[in-house]
């Protein structure tokens, strides 16, 4: 059955007949509840608006899974292969001084008072910097654009919490980097503002968050909100394939 806007409609599956797909009454069983809550009064459902989750995927049950594999979207803002590594950077041409200018410094930093992680997610962030039309990176030094930087991707991934390792606080990572605290965080408002940076950044997050934080996982199936963990193995290799869920072991890798 065929959702309007021509997705696949919710508890439908591809049976491949022939040349030409048709589609199947059964429906895939990730999406089929084991039974109805009892909503009852003094039951537990009644009470918390409990939903009954589907059964466990069962192959035998949907005859093609990778009929999903088309209704497959991220929900979650974005800007294409956010969770693709981006090898090279793309950094254009007029730009590649200035910006490795900038890279160097991040990564000494990082390399010095983080970790190697912080260092190429810092890389992304010059990278992304460098793209912008025009591209700020143009004008100031190059310290405080890399201070603002690593400030930046450390309010990202909690830096400042003293319950992660790598943790510094913003004093402490102003003296290491031998800026003035505030100038330092100017530079990463200013840097947030221009690129439109939120908490949840999935190219500026580390893999450890990554595999923890549940909104990198949501997709978007016909309309329907899943976690693409649930779903068939193929379907979540083509997820990780196309950048909408994160390939935690390519992320390790790169680190």
């Amino acid at each position: 059955m065929i959702a309007p806007g021509g997705g696949l409609a919710a508890g439908s599956s591809l049976v491949e007949d022939g040349p030409h797909p048709r589609w199947a009454a059964e429906p895939c069983p990730w999406l089929v509840p084991r039974r109805a809550p009892d909503r009852s009064p003094g039951s537990r459902a009644h009470h918390s608006g409990e939903t009954v989750l589907g059964e466990p995927f069962d192959e035998s049950r949907c005859t093609v899974a990778r009929a999903w594999i088309g209704c497959l979207r991220r929900i979650v803002r974005g800007r294409g292969d956010d969770f693709a590594m981006a090898d090279p950077l793309r950094i254009p041409s007029a730009m590649r001084d200035r910006a490795q200018a900038i890279i160097d410094i991040t990564d000494r930093a990082c390399h010095d008072h983080l970790d190697d992680e912080y260092g190429q997610i810092a890389r992304r962030l010059v990278a992304r910097l460098a793209r912008k039309r025009p591209s700020p990176l143009a004008r100031g030094d190059a310290g405080i654009w890399a201070a603002g930087v690593v400030y930046a991707i450390g309010q990202i991934n909690f830096l400042f919490d003293p319950t992660q390792t790598p943790h510094l606080t913003a004093k402490q990572l102003a003296e290491r980097l031998g800026v003035v605290q505030t100038t330092m965080a100017n530079k990463a408002g200013l840097i947030n503002r221009t690129l439109d940076i939120g908490m949840f950044e999935p190219d500026l997050t580390r893999g450890a968050m990554l595999a923890q934080h549940p909104m990198a996982w949501i997709v978007e199936v016909d309309g329907l909100l899943i976690d693409a963990r649930t779903l068939p193995p193929e379907i979540q290799d083509e997820a990780r394939r196309r950048g909408l869920i994160p390939d935690l072991d390519r992320l390790r890798a790169a680190a």
